[in-house]
C-alpha cells in the first residue's frame, strides 16, 4: 500500500480514538493500571512517528509502525486472566475446593493466612487486597465472614475482575450458608459460582 499524508492523517485520527476508549476503559475499571500503561505506550509511540510522517512526508518509520503487532493481540497478553482460586474454610483454615492452576509458592501462602488468622482475630472478616506474587503472577484475597477466596491472576486484574469476584463469593457464602457454619462442611454438597469465574474472565 502506497503511504500518503491523508492516509497518515486517518491513522493518527483513528488511534486518537483509540486512546478516548482506552482511558475510558481505564476509568470505567474494565482494564488494569499495566494494561493501561503498556496499550497506551503503544499508542503514544504510534502518534508521535504518525505526527513525524505528516510533518516530514518520510513514511519509511511510519510504515514499520503500522505493521506492527495488532494492538488487540497486546491487549489479550496484557489483560488479567484469573487461572486458578482456593476456598478457605474460616474456623479450621482448611481447603474447601481448588479450581485451576490454584498452586501459591509456599512463602506468599504463609503470609496470607497469617494474614487471615490476624484478621480473624481482630474481627476483620469483610475486605478484599490484591498483592503482586511475582514477575506477572497476582493473588486477589476476598474475605467474608466464613471463607477466603484466593484467585490467581496471570497480569494485574482489573477493578471490574475484582468487583465481580467479590460479587460470585459473597453469592457463595449466601447460597452455602447452612452448610459453611459446620465444621467440616462437604464440599460436594456445596454449589460454586466463583469456578466460572476462571472459564468467563
Amino acid at each position: 500500500m502506497t503511504m500518503t499524508p491523508e492516509r497518515a492523517v486517518e491513522f493518527r485520527d483513528g488511534v486518537i480514538n483509540k486512546v478516548e476508549t482506552l482511558l475510558d476503559e481505564f476509568a470505567g475499571g474494565t482494564i488494569s493500571r499495566a494494561h493501561f500503561d503498556v496499550v497506551y505506550q503503544r499508542y503514544s509511540r504510534q502518534l508521535h512517528i504518525a505526527e513525524q510522517a505528516i510533518d516530514s512526508g518520510d513514511f519509511s518509520e511510519f510504515n514499520r509502525v503500522i505493521n506492527d503487532t495488532p494492538t488487540v493481540i497486546l491487549h489479550q497478553t496484557v489483560r488479567g486472566t484469573a487461572i486458578g482460586m482456593s476456598i478457605i474454610h474460616h474456623i479450621d483454615m482448611h481447603t474447601i475446593r481448588q479450581f485451576g492452576q490454584a498452586e501459591i509458592e509456599a512463602p506468599v501462602l504463609d503470609g496470607i493466612m497469617a494474614n487471615l488468622k490476624d484478621s480473624q482475630k481482630d474481627e476483620l472478616t469483610n475486605f478484599s487486597e490484591i498483592q503482586r506474587v511475582s514477575g506477572n503472577k497476582w493473588i486477589v484475597v476476598c474475605s467474608l465472614d466464613h471463607t477466603s477466596l484466593l484467585t490467581i491472576f496471570d497480569n494485574e486484574p482489573a477493578a471490574k475482575q475484582v468487583q465481580e469476584l467479590e460479587r460470585r463469593h459473597h453469592d457463595f457464602e449466601s447460597a452455602n450458608r447452612n452448610s459453611l457454619n459446620q465444621l467440616k462442611p462437604d464440599p460436594e454438597t456445596l454449589v460454586y459460582p466463583v469456578e466460572l469465574f476462571i472459564q468467563t474472565s
